[in-house]
């Protein structure tokens, strides 16, 4: 589907538009919407999508060996945080070495799907996950007595949620068959209800892909919602991400 038009802002012309993928190449998505963002839209949405691949999963993509524009300069140290002195000392610890884990916020239910005009901010205890559990071994070597969690990263990683779900909906839908609702969180803008569009379903097993997104009608509500989970191989939480109103030309689910 080539849209040949800008998926947030329906702006063109053709030949100032980018290619988009729906789920980060840096996470090995491979699925793009071909001329599907303009030059303002790509620059704001990859400033943040890049500040969160280079930072909260960049351990987790280090260890899985995912893909980057530039592999050769991946880092060779991390930086754990010593909770046991305040305050906390950072200790720069070696990649071979770094405890490489999978770091996720958890949320409530959209407040959308739960009928509520607006939803405070409400986490849940967040979802920790670790590929290599060097934990005892790094605080003995590098002298760490107690190490911190790593920052979540949660506007950030809400962004880019937001970013996939209406990526799905249009590669599904097409750009003019739905009202589209996310546009104004993916691209920054502020005093979004972030949570109002964006919630986490129950805990649910590990499955067999790396990643999945699927769309669906919310029967109460009439609202599209995606199911967004990102490292889903490791029991990773699901995203229930509000994408849009139906209209008139939707097509049926």
């Amino acid at each position: 589907m080539h849209l040949l038009r800008c998926s947030y802002t329906k702006n063109g012309p053709r030949a100032l538009l980018a290619d988009e993928h729906i789920i980060p190449e840096g996470l090995n998505g491979a699925a793009v919407l071909p001329e599907a963002s303009c030059q303002i839209c790509e620059r704001r949405i990859n400033e943040a999508e890049s500040h969160l691949l280079s930072t909260t999963l960049m351990p987790a993509r280090a260890f899985l060996q995912m893909q980057s524009k530039r592999p050769g300069k991946r880092p060779k140290q991390f930086p754990i945080y010593d909770a046991s002195q305040m305050p906390r000392r950072r200790v720069m610890v070696d990649a071979g070495d770094y405890p490489a884990a999978l770091y996720l916020p958890v949320f409530p239910p959209p407040g959308a799907l739960c009928l509520l005009p607006w939803r405070p901010f409400v986490m849940l205890p967040p979802f920790m996950y670790y590929l290599r559990d060097t934990v005892k071994e790094v605080c003995a070597k590098y002298g760490v007595g107690s190490v911190s969690p790593p920052m979540l990263g949660v506007h950030h990683l809400c962004r880019l949620v937001a970013k996939i779900a209406h990526g799905f909906g249009v590669a599904h839908f097409g750009l003019d068959n739905l009202d589209y609702l996310l546009r104004p969180l993916i691209l920054g803008e502020p005093d979004q209800n972030v949570f109002w569009f964006i919630g986490n379903d129950p805990p649910e097993p590990p499955s067999e892909s790396l990643h999945e997104v699927q769309v669906q009608v919310h029967r109460t509500t009439m609202l599209i919602v995606a199911r967004v989970r990102l490292f889903a191989k490791y029991g990773a939480p699901a995203y229930r991400v509000i994408v849009g109103r139906p209209t008139a030309s939707t097509p049926a689910l």
